[in-house]
């Protein structure tokens, strides 16, 4: 699952969470996601990463990406 979100002080959250067994990389799941919302993040635990960005303007955009990187079309 990829969530995001404006959080009410500004800019923009994402989260990424896996299961062991799904094959995906959380922290790949979101990398181009948060670049494109002019932010970085990630981590190092496969199962679960966490971004920021400063353009909730791509908010959509970054969701998008990340549906691609999971394999899934984007809406």
């Amino acid at each position: 699952a990829v969530l995001g979100g404006v959080p009410d002080g500004g800019g923009v959250a994402l989260v990424a969470a896996v299961t062991k067994d799904s094959g995906l990389d959380a922290p790949a799941l979101i990398a181009e996601a948060a670049r494109a919302v002019k932010g970085g993040g990630g981590g190092k635990n496969p199962e679960l990463a966490m971004a920021g960005g400063k353009d909730a303007g791509k908010l959509d955009e970054a969701l998008d990406l990340a549906r691609t990187a999971a394999g899934i079309a984007p809406s």
